[in-house]
């Protein structure tokens, strides 16, 4: 697996006192790419009421797979375990340069609340800087990717419980 485009922002020491993969998550107007349940904006505005700007756009240098449970679905009881044991979420994870998927793109005004909230939604992920591009303009930058935790780490970050 070529990791030459691997973010290291959500794997290293944190600067700012916080878990490092919430490093990524700066204050002010940050741009969140989604895949699975947040690519509609239905969706995303349940746990981003206030976004913007919301697009389709292409991420390079990642892949999707399913890896790990979705602790926020479970907890909610939006997936009953005593039924199916498929309980595995999509997550994206560093790969080849050619590699790459469609995500959603939208802008959020980062408050210390907003990223509290963000977290407990997505407990288990670690969060990557990475660049996009977008599919109607052509437009590129930098947004927030939810990541699969590197192997050995649950993801969970100290506070935050598994139901």
């Amino acid at each position: 697996r070529d990791t030459t485009s691997t973010p290291t922002k959500h794997w290293g020491a944190g600067s700012r006192g916080m878990h490092p993969s919430l490093e990524a998550l700066v204050p002010g107007t940050l741009t969140i790419l989604a895949y699975g349940a947040l690519l509609s904006e239905r969706s995303a505005r349940v746990t981003f009421p206030m976004l913007s700007n919301f697009r389709l756009a292409r991420v390079s240098g990642y892949c999707r797979v399913f890896a790990h449970p979705h602790f926020f679905l479970l907890s909610q009881n939006l997936v009953d375990r005593s039924a199916t044991n498929r309980i595995a979420s999509l997550s994206a994870e560093p790969a080849s340069s050619s590699s790459g998927f469609v995500v959603a793109a939208f802008d959020v005004n980062m408050t210390p609340e907003l990223q509290a909230d963000f977290d407990r939604r997505e407990p288990e992920y670690h969060f990557a800087s990475v660049p996009y591009k977008e599919l109607d303009s052509a437009a590129t930058g930098t947004g927030v990717l939810c990541v699969r935790p590197p192997d050995g780490d649950s993801g969970m970050r100290p506070g935050l419980e598994m139901p």
